[in-house]
């Protein structure tokens, strides 16, 4: 990750690209995708996307996180998931 300095008091940790990984456990596939964004709309655009190109996926939890301190503004999902075993872990890891 690049840190990148928003104001003198903050810090902020950005991924340099984008990341991917995929594990299979049993018959089921998991796909992950990180990417770097600086907005909302950002954010719902690669999501939209992502749900276009895996369509048959059976879930598609997320979370992102835009800023730092009080300017920040993020957002998480279990996507059908049992309530905080997805987006929320999810978010905690990019917090």
């Amino acid at each position: 990750m690049k840190k990148h300095s928003q104001a003198p008091a903050e810090e902020l940790q950005v991924l340099a690209g984008p990341g991917r990984g995929e594990v299979r456990e049993r018959a089921s596939r998991f796909l992950a995708f990180a990417r770097p964004i600086s907005s909302a709309e950002e954010a719902a655009a690669i999501l939209a996307d992502l749900k276009r190109r895996y369509h048959d996926a059976t879930h598609v939890a997320y979370a992102w996180k835009v800023g730092a301190g009080r300017s920040s503004a993020g957002r998480s999902s279990d996507a059908g998931e049992p309530a905080g075993t997805a987006g929320k872990p999810i978010a905690e890891a990019i917090s």
